[in-house]
């Protein structure tokens, strides 16, 4: 396997508030990108019954080893076939509703229901490793993105009955007497692991001190946060935890590293993406995606607030797809024609979107299946909840209504908005498994065929 240097410019994720309104317009900020100057972070202490204490309780060389025996040879390059120019690429791009929207026969089952004491709940993932499925989120006491704002975790064999939540790592205070936040960025199953990447960090005091929440900045976006780690926590048993070794951010941490068609590993992040050719999940991950430039350009020509939350794809002509939120009615997208070491510019595509991340998943028979809320309402409204299939990766012109029932949230906070938000999704046999947030109070699991997507 041909072992490449990393990008000296690593472009790195724009967060922003997912409660800002669809029409707003923010200035672009720079440092927002390379708020972090450093890609690896120091071990943090973490005291729970089933999870290793200290990363260094992990011996390197002994993790290094497993790895090479897990490397794959990913072809760094792939023919594309097309005729597109990387403009028409993205374009292309459209999702249409022939006759109409079907709606599925899907199952729903509660994963964790409304608790006054814990009222926000949001950011959901799903996994399935042996025999069981585990569900992972933010859950926090009110308010998005505030002190004590921490992983919790519930597991179950059928994916219908839910364990209680247990919290995946106990909320800790820093030495400012602050309770610190953490938050699941992606899960991935390999080679005898679940793998699950969490993001650590605190806030400035005096960004509290000076807020008018004493738990929270008011300006989470460009608040100073301290001792910020990204580390992949693995398991072989399902039940007692690793803290692996640190993950440089090099552009992932949005949704599940997913191996695509080309057999490249590929890390969605928020305006970056990583890729690697160790499927392990755990260590040589690269930097990709649009420069910061090309970012840049995008925001002012677009008139756009912010670029974020991308989803990638392998469209049939083996070309490499990364779409990104706009918080306007259209997604953006970039491309790449030689399996993720270059992208092109980006541009607005023709597929719409309610504001909020979304999904694609490679479906057993080939087709690309999207998942989100494509209805656009300009408020964050996000239902339907729909599923979109495409047979060559650029018309999505079968969808298919997952749900639609409202939910009104029983507490009321600044950030509690989106029937269906931050839909995350896995294919396990003949089912779609897919879990959201109901207005980030709720997570709920929804279970279809995909064999229905006709």
């Amino acid at each position: 396997m041909i072992k490449k240097q990393l990008a000296a410019a690593m472009v790195l994720c724009i967060v922003f508030l997912s409660f800002t309104g669809c029409n707003s317009k923010t200035e672009f900020n720079m440092d927002n990108y390379y708020r972090d100057k450093n890609y690896f972070y120091p071990p943090q202490a973490v005291a729970s019954d089933n999870l290793t204490t200290e990363a260094s309780d992990v011996d390197d060389t002994k993790v290094n080893s497993e790895l090479q025996s897990s490397d794959a040879e990913s072809p760094d390059y792939i023919t594309v076939n097309t005729t597109r120019t990387d403009k028409e690429l993205s374009t292309s791009i459209s999702i249409t509703s022939n006759g109409g929207m079907k709606k599925l026969a899907a199952e729903k089952f509660t994963v964790y229901d409304y608790n006054p004491e814990w009222s926000f709940n949001h950011g959901a993932y799903i996994n399935y490793f042996k025999g069981k499925f585990y569900a992972f989120w933010q859950m926090g006491y009110l308010n998005e993105d505030s002190c004590g704002q921490h992983v919790a975790y519930s597991v179950s064999k059928d994916g219908k009955n839910w364990s209680a939540a247990k919290d995946f790592i106990p909320v800790k205070v820093d030495r400012y007497g602050n309770e610190m936040l953490s938050s699941p960025f992606g899960t991935y199953v390999h080679d005898g692991k679940l793998i699950v990447y969490i993001s650590e960090f605190g806030y400035d005091p005096n960004e509290l001190a000076n807020s008018s929440d004493p738990k929270r900045p008011d300006n989470t976006d460009s608040a100073k946060k301290l001792n910020n780690t990204l580390n992949a926590w693995y398991t072989t048993d399902g039940e007692n935890w690793t803290k692996g070794p640190s993950v440089p951010k090099t552009g992932g941490g949005n949704r599940d590293p997913k191996i695509l068609p080309s057999g490249r590993l590929f890390w969605a992040g928020f305006t970056g993406i990583a890729y690697s050719d160790d499927l392990s999940g755990l260590n040589n991950w690269m930097a990709s995606g649009p420069s910061l430039d090309q970012v840049q350009n995008a925001l002012k020509q677009g008139n756009l607030s912010m670029l974020t939350e991308g989803a990638v794809y392998q469209s049939k002509d083996n070309v490499i797809h990364f779409l990104m939120r706009s918080n306007t009615q259209y997604l953006w997208a970039t491309s790449s024609k030689d399996n993720g070491e270059t992208w092109s510019d980006i541009y607005q595509t023709n597929f719409t979107d309610d504001c909020q991340k979304f999904d694609f998943l490679h479906l057993p028979d080939g087709r690309i299946m999207y998942i989100g809320t494509p209805g656009y309402t300009g408020y964050n409204f996000r239902m339907p909840l729909v599923a979109a299939v495409s047979e060559d990766g650029y018309t999505f012109d079968k969808q298919f209504i997952i749900r639609d029932e409202p939910y009104t949230a029983k507490k009321g906070a600044s950030s509690k908005l989106g029937n269906y938000s931050y839909p995350s999704a896995i294919i396990n046999g003949d089912y779609v498994y897919v879990i959201y947030a109901k207005q980030k109070e709720v997570i709920e699991v929804s279970k279809f065929k995909w064999t229905d997507l006709v």
